[in-house]
Protein backbone atom coordinates (compact mmCIF):
# COMPACT_ATOMS: atom_id res chain seq x y z
CA UNK A 1 0.00 0.00 0.00
CA UNK A 2 1.03 3.56 -1.08
CA UNK A 3 -0.47 6.81 -0.08
CA UNK A 4 -0.04 10.26 -2.26
CA UNK A 5 -0.53 13.49 -0.29
CA UNK A 6 -1.36 15.81 -2.69
CA UNK A 7 -1.47 19.16 -1.09
CA UNK A 8 -1.75 22.92 -1.61
CA UNK A 9 1.08 24.26 0.47
CA UNK A 10 0.01 25.94 3.57
CA UNK A 11 3.42 27.18 5.83
CA UNK A 12 1.36 26.11 9.03
CA UNK A 13 -0.17 23.08 11.38
CA UNK A 14 -1.66 21.63 7.98
CA UNK A 15 1.43 20.86 6.82
CA UNK A 16 2.95 19.57 10.32
CA UNK A 17 -0.16 17.12 10.35
CA UNK A 18 0.68 15.28 7.25
CA UNK A 19 4.40 15.14 7.50
CA UNK A 20 4.22 13.59 10.85
CA UNK A 21 1.66 11.21 9.49
CA UNK A 22 3.98 10.24 7.00
CA UNK A 23 6.56 9.38 9.03
CA UNK A 24 4.48 7.23 11.23
CA UNK A 25 3.27 5.75 8.50
CA UNK A 26 6.72 5.25 7.46
CA UNK A 27 8.23 3.64 10.82
CA UNK A 28 5.15 1.34 10.46
CA UNK A 29 6.00 0.17 7.10
CA UNK A 30 3.67 2.16 4.68
CA UNK A 31 5.26 3.94 1.74
CA UNK A 32 4.02 7.44 1.25
CA UNK A 33 4.95 10.85 -1.17
CA UNK A 34 4.27 13.92 -1.32
CA UNK A 35 2.88 16.16 -4.03
CA UNK A 36 3.24 19.85 -3.05
CA UNK A 37 1.21 22.78 -5.18
CA UNK A 38 1.61 26.37 -4.56
CA UNK A 39 -0.36 28.05 -2.25
CA UNK A 40 -1.73 30.34 -5.59
CA UNK A 41 -4.13 27.38 -6.62
CA UNK A 42 -6.15 28.20 -3.51
CA UNK A 43 -7.75 31.44 -5.83
CA UNK A 44 -7.85 29.84 -9.03
CA UNK A 45 -8.19 25.58 -8.16
CA UNK A 46 -9.95 24.89 -11.23
CA UNK A 47 -6.47 25.40 -12.39
CA UNK A 48 -5.10 22.06 -10.88
CA UNK A 49 -7.34 20.12 -13.34
CA UNK A 50 -5.09 20.94 -15.60
CA UNK A 51 -1.86 20.03 -13.65
CA UNK A 52 -0.92 17.00 -15.13
CA UNK A 53 2.60 16.48 -14.46
CA UNK A 54 2.12 15.03 -11.50
CA UNK A 55 1.40 11.12 -12.13
CA UNK A 56 1.42 8.60 -8.93
CA UNK A 57 1.38 5.08 -8.87
CA UNK A 58 0.11 4.85 -4.94
CA UNK A 59 -3.42 3.51 -3.60
CA UNK A 60 -4.58 6.14 -2.10
CA UNK A 61 -4.79 9.94 -2.02
CA UNK A 62 -5.07 11.89 0.74
CA UNK A 63 -5.88 15.59 1.21
CA UNK A 64 -7.39 18.94 2.72
CA UNK A 65 -10.98 19.36 2.35
CA UNK A 66 -10.68 22.85 0.91
CA UNK A 67 -10.13 22.14 -2.67
CA UNK A 68 -9.45 17.74 -2.57
CA UNK A 69 -12.02 17.68 -5.36
CA UNK A 70 -9.47 19.06 -7.74
CA UNK A 71 -6.70 17.18 -6.67
CA UNK A 72 -8.35 13.82 -6.99
CA UNK A 73 -7.65 11.04 -8.87
CA UNK A 74 -9.29 8.88 -11.72
CA UNK A 75 -9.68 5.35 -9.83
CA UNK A 76 -7.97 6.11 -6.42
CA UNK A 77 -10.02 6.77 -3.48
CA UNK A 78 -9.67 10.03 -1.47
CA UNK A 79 -9.35 10.86 1.64
CA UNK A 80 -9.95 14.14 2.93
CA UNK A 81 -8.93 15.86 6.17
CA UNK A 82 -10.65 18.74 7.71
CA UNK A 83 -8.16 20.71 10.32
CA UNK A 84 -10.82 23.91 11.32
CA UNK A 85 -13.37 26.02 9.87
CA UNK A 86 -13.48 29.15 9.44
CA UNK A 87 -16.91 29.86 9.50
CA UNK A 88 -17.56 29.43 13.45
CA UNK A 89 -19.37 32.18 14.52
CA UNK A 90 -17.15 33.87 17.18
CA UNK A 91 -14.01 33.27 14.61
CA UNK A 92 -15.71 35.22 11.57
CA UNK A 93 -16.33 38.19 14.16
CA UNK A 94 -12.68 39.06 13.90
CA UNK A 95 -12.31 38.10 10.05
CA UNK A 96 -11.77 40.69 7.46
CA UNK A 97 -14.40 41.84 4.84
CA UNK A 98 -11.76 40.09 1.84
CA UNK A 99 -11.61 37.34 4.12
CA UNK A 100 -15.07 36.54 4.40
CA UNK A 101 -15.29 36.53 0.57
CA UNK A 102 -13.01 34.18 0.39
CA UNK A 103 -14.16 32.15 3.02
CA UNK A 104 -18.35 31.98 2.19
CA UNK A 105 -17.65 32.70 -2.06
CA UNK A 106 -14.49 30.28 -2.49
CA UNK A 107 -14.05 28.02 0.40
CA UNK A 108 -17.25 26.94 0.94
CA UNK A 109 -18.38 25.96 -2.60
CA UNK A 110 -15.43 24.26 -2.54
CA UNK A 111 -15.47 21.77 0.43
CA UNK A 112 -18.94 21.25 -0.59
CA UNK A 113 -17.09 19.58 -4.00
CA UNK A 114 -14.65 17.93 -1.79
CA UNK A 115 -17.47 16.74 0.81
CA UNK A 116 -18.90 15.08 -2.42
CA UNK A 117 -15.67 13.53 -4.32
CA UNK A 118 -14.07 12.16 -1.14
CA UNK A 119 -14.33 8.36 -0.29
CA UNK A 120 -13.63 9.44 3.24
CA UNK A 121 -13.27 12.19 5.37
CA UNK A 122 -11.62 12.48 8.76
CA UNK A 123 -12.04 15.29 11.39
CA UNK A 124 -8.69 16.40 13.84
CA UNK A 125 -10.86 16.68 16.97
CA UNK A 126 -14.74 16.15 18.18
CA UNK A 127 -14.94 19.66 18.18
CA UNK A 128 -14.28 20.04 14.24
CA UNK A 129 -16.16 17.11 13.42
CA UNK A 130 -19.68 18.18 15.04
CA UNK A 131 -18.69 21.64 13.60
CA UNK A 132 -18.38 19.57 9.97
CA UNK A 133 -21.77 18.12 10.85
CA UNK A 134 -23.41 20.88 11.57
CA UNK A 135 -22.31 23.43 8.82
CA UNK A 136 -22.48 21.30 6.19
CA UNK A 137 -25.20 17.98 7.45
CA UNK A 138 -22.37 15.48 6.70
CA UNK A 139 -22.34 12.55 8.92
CA UNK A 140 -20.24 10.15 7.46
CA UNK A 141 -17.01 11.63 8.59
CA UNK A 142 -14.53 9.93 11.09
CA UNK A 143 -12.83 11.67 13.90
CA UNK A 144 -8.81 10.97 14.40
CA UNK A 145 -7.23 13.03 16.49
CA UNK A 146 -4.06 14.53 15.59
CA UNK A 147 -0.46 13.16 17.60
CA UNK A 148 2.61 14.42 18.68
CA UNK A 149 5.96 12.65 19.48
CA UNK A 150 5.71 12.06 23.08
CA UNK A 151 9.42 11.06 22.50
CA UNK A 152 10.79 14.15 21.54
CA UNK A 153 8.39 16.63 23.46
CA UNK A 154 9.16 15.61 27.09
CA UNK A 155 10.41 16.89 30.16
CA UNK A 156 14.42 18.45 30.03
CA UNK A 157 16.88 19.61 32.98
CA UNK A 158 17.55 22.89 30.77
CA UNK A 159 18.93 26.11 32.31
CA UNK A 160 15.79 28.90 32.56
CA UNK A 161 16.50 32.77 31.82
CA UNK A 162 17.44 33.39 35.17
CA UNK A 163 17.15 37.24 34.94
CA UNK A 164 14.57 37.41 37.65
CA UNK A 165 11.84 37.86 34.82
CA UNK A 166 8.93 35.95 34.11
CA UNK A 167 8.76 34.27 30.73
CA UNK A 168 6.18 34.08 28.71
CA UNK A 169 5.99 31.76 24.58
CA UNK A 170 3.77 32.12 22.28
CA UNK A 171 4.15 29.55 19.34
CA UNK A 172 2.23 29.56 15.76
CA UNK A 173 2.10 31.95 12.76
CA UNK A 174 1.35 35.58 13.83
CA UNK A 175 -2.01 36.21 12.44
CA UNK A 176 -5.33 36.69 14.28
CA UNK A 177 -6.87 33.53 14.25
CA UNK A 178 -4.37 32.44 16.61
CA UNK A 179 -5.00 35.71 18.50
CA UNK A 180 -1.24 37.04 18.20
CA UNK A 181 -3.08 40.40 17.50
CA UNK A 182 -4.00 40.69 21.91
CA UNK A 183 -0.45 39.98 22.50
CA UNK A 184 1.45 43.52 22.01
CA UNK A 185 -1.56 45.41 24.19
CA UNK A 186 -1.28 42.78 26.88
CA UNK A 187 2.65 42.88 27.30
CA UNK A 188 2.49 46.60 27.40
CA UNK A 189 -0.09 46.22 30.65
CA UNK A 190 2.20 42.97 32.14
CA UNK A 191 5.42 45.64 32.41
CA UNK A 192 9.02 44.79 31.97
CA UNK A 193 8.63 41.96 35.13
CA UNK A 194 7.32 39.80 31.78
CA UNK A 195 8.90 39.17 28.70
CA UNK A 196 7.13 37.03 25.88
CA UNK A 197 9.60 35.10 23.61
CA UNK A 198 7.02 34.08 20.29
CA UNK A 199 8.04 32.62 17.16
CA UNK A 200 7.46 33.59 13.21
CA UNK A 201 5.40 29.97 12.57
CA UNK A 202 5.84 28.31 9.65
CA UNK A 203 5.05 31.81 7.70
CA UNK A 204 6.61 34.73 7.13
CA UNK A 205 5.76 36.98 10.37
CA UNK A 206 4.01 39.97 10.20
CA UNK A 207 5.86 43.46 10.66
CA UNK A 208 6.01 43.64 14.63
CA UNK A 209 8.31 46.93 14.63
CA UNK A 210 5.20 48.36 16.64
CA UNK A 211 5.59 45.61 19.35
CA UNK A 212 7.13 46.66 22.91
CA UNK A 213 10.21 45.90 24.10
CA UNK A 214 8.80 42.56 26.27
CA UNK A 215 8.15 40.81 22.99
CA UNK A 216 11.42 39.17 21.91
CA UNK A 217 11.11 37.06 18.64
CA UNK A 218 12.42 33.67 18.39
CA UNK A 219 12.29 33.60 14.38
CA UNK A 220 11.79 29.92 12.66
CA UNK A 221 13.35 27.66 15.12
CA UNK A 222 13.80 23.63 14.65
CA UNK A 223 12.01 21.32 16.55
CA UNK A 224 14.67 20.75 18.97
CA UNK A 225 15.13 24.55 20.13
CA UNK A 226 10.62 24.57 20.05
CA UNK A 227 11.49 21.33 22.73
CA UNK A 228 14.18 23.47 24.45
CA UNK A 229 11.91 26.54 24.70
CA UNK A 230 8.74 24.93 25.93
CA UNK A 231 11.37 23.77 29.12
CA UNK A 232 12.95 27.32 29.76
CA UNK A 233 9.35 29.07 29.77
CA UNK A 234 7.05 29.48 32.75
CA UNK A 235 4.14 29.22 30.33
CA UNK A 236 2.92 28.50 27.22
CA UNK A 237 0.27 32.01 26.38
CA UNK A 238 -2.11 30.52 23.66
CA UNK A 239 -5.43 33.18 23.09
CA UNK A 240 -6.31 31.86 19.76
CA UNK A 241 -9.87 32.16 18.70
CA UNK A 242 -10.62 28.80 16.91
CA UNK A 243 -8.46 26.09 17.09
CA UNK A 244 -9.71 22.98 15.18
CA UNK A 245 -6.51 20.39 16.83
CA UNK A 246 -3.88 22.26 19.20
CA UNK A 247 -0.47 21.42 18.45
CA UNK A 248 1.50 23.92 20.56
CA UNK A 249 -0.64 23.18 23.75
CA UNK A 250 -0.36 19.04 24.12
CA UNK A 251 3.20 20.12 22.57
CA UNK A 252 3.98 22.53 25.42
CA UNK A 253 2.00 19.75 28.50
CA UNK A 254 3.75 16.90 27.10
CA UNK A 255 7.18 19.22 28.10
CA UNK A 256 5.30 19.67 31.52
CA UNK A 257 4.46 23.20 30.87
CA UNK A 258 2.20 25.04 32.12
CA UNK A 259 -0.74 26.34 29.80
CA UNK A 260 -2.59 29.27 29.94
CA UNK A 261 -5.21 29.34 26.63
CA UNK A 262 -8.40 30.31 25.36
CA UNK A 263 -11.47 28.26 26.33
CA UNK A 264 -12.89 27.67 22.60
CA UNK A 265 -13.14 25.00 20.19
CA UNK A 266 -10.85 21.79 20.52
CA UNK A 267 -8.74 23.13 23.00
CA UNK A 268 -11.58 21.79 26.00
CA UNK A 269 -10.58 18.22 24.81
CA UNK A 270 -7.06 18.65 25.84
CA UNK A 271 -6.66 20.75 28.57
CA UNK A 272 -7.79 18.74 32.01
CA UNK A 273 -6.95 21.58 34.52
CA UNK A 274 -10.01 24.70 33.58
CA UNK A 275 -7.50 27.02 35.86
CA UNK A 276 -5.69 26.87 32.40
CA UNK A 277 -8.16 28.89 30.65
CA UNK A 278 -8.36 32.45 30.26
CA UNK A 279 -10.82 34.93 29.06
CA UNK A 280 -9.72 36.61 25.69
CA UNK A 281 -12.94 38.35 25.01
CA UNK A 282 -12.45 41.56 24.23
CA UNK A 283 -8.64 41.20 25.18
CA UNK A 284 -6.59 39.32 27.95
CA UNK A 285 -6.48 40.33 31.37
CA UNK A 286 -3.39 41.15 32.82
CA UNK A 287 -3.86 40.64 36.72
CA UNK A 288 -5.86 36.97 35.58
CA UNK A 289 -2.74 35.94 33.64
CA UNK A 290 -0.29 37.67 36.66
CA UNK A 291 -2.95 35.37 39.39
CA UNK A 292 -3.16 32.51 36.79
CA UNK A 293 0.73 31.81 37.16
CA UNK A 294 0.78 31.70 40.63
CA UNK A 295 -1.34 28.75 40.27
CA UNK A 296 0.16 25.18 40.84
CA UNK A 297 -1.22 23.52 38.05
CA UNK A 298 -2.48 19.83 38.02
CA UNK A 299 -1.64 17.81 35.12
CA UNK A 300 -0.60 14.13 34.17
CA UNK A 301 1.20 13.31 31.24
CA UNK A 302 -0.65 10.38 30.85
CA UNK A 303 -3.91 12.38 29.99
CA UNK A 304 -2.06 13.23 26.50
CA UNK A 305 -2.69 8.87 25.86
CA UNK A 306 -5.22 9.76 23.30
CA UNK A 307 -2.90 11.88 21.08
CA UNK A 308 0.00 8.64 20.94
CA UNK A 309 1.08 8.55 17.72
CA UNK A 310 0.77 5.01 17.53
CA UNK A 311 -2.91 4.77 18.17
CA UNK A 312 -3.05 7.83 15.21
CA UNK A 313 -1.12 5.65 13.06
CA UNK A 314 -2.98 2.08 13.82
CA UNK A 315 -6.32 4.05 13.25
CA UNK A 316 -5.33 5.84 9.96
CA UNK A 317 -3.71 2.30 8.71
CA UNK A 318 -6.86 0.43 9.47
CA UNK A 319 -9.30 3.26 7.81
CA UNK A 320 -6.89 2.67 4.44
CA UNK A 321 -7.40 -1.02 4.64
CA UNK A 322 -10.33 -0.87 4.54
CA UNK A 323 -10.89 1.70 1.44
CA UNK A 324 -8.93 -0.83 -0.47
Amino acid sequence: MKICFRLIKTNSGNDVYFEHLARALHNAGIESEFQYFSHYYQYFPLLLLLNRSSPTDADIIHTNIEFGWALKVKRKPLVSTVHHLVFDKYYQRFTSVYQKFFHYLVLLPNMYFTLLASDKVISVSKYTDKSLKLMFKYKNSQMIYNSIDRNTFIRKEINKYNDGKIHLLYVGNMINRKGSDLLPKLMIKLGDQYVLNYTSGLRTTKKCSDFPPNMISLGKISETELVDQYNRCDALLFPTRLEGFGYAVVEALSCGTPVLCSNNSSLTEIITDERMFIDIDPEINANQIKNKLRLKYRFNRNDLAKFSTKQMVDTYINMYNQLL
